[in-house]
């Protein structure tokens, strides 16, 4: 800022393995996000193979928009199975849900719902978004 270089403290991360295999169920966490530049909070549930199912995955910054002005900030929630790493497939099963404040305001529940043929997803107990299973996510 001002000519000056500006470094962010730096950002802590968690992550929990599991030692057993799973297929199927009810994952829900309640977390506050955090909020900031260049930050990608994402809870999400990942085999040895890499692949991912996101149970919330949101942007850190509270104001951010695309180039027609849709918000991509932080009150937008995404969640799904992610059947690539890059875009645009990464995407393109991914639901999404556009809250009315920034979700790192407050602590909120997301829940994901996984059977044999459907993933299902909820905010605060609102269920926002579905995708069926597809080889790799059917256990």
């Amino acid at each position: 800022e001002n000519g000056t270089y500006l470094i962010r403290n730096p950002v802590i991360s968690g992550r929990l393995e599991s030692k057993t295999s799973f297929s199927y169920g009810d994952f829900e966490v309640k977390a506050r996000v955090p909020s900031g530049d260049w930050i990608f909070p994402e809870i999400y549930l990942e085999d040895p193979q890499r692949r991912r199912i996101l149970i919330a995955y949101t942007r850190g910054n509270k104001h951010l928009t695309g180039d027609a002005g849709d918000d991509l900030g932080n009150s937008l929630l995404f969640g799904g199975p992610v059947r690539q790493h890059n875009e645009p497939a990464r995407s393109i099963n991914l639901k999404s849900y556009a809250h009315n404040a920034p979700l790192s305001e407050s602590s909120h529940t997301y829940r994901l719902r996984w059977t044999s043929n459907l993933i299902e997803l909820f905010f605060d107990g609102n269920r926002y978004g579905e995708v069926g299973t597809e080889p790799g996510f059917t256990g």
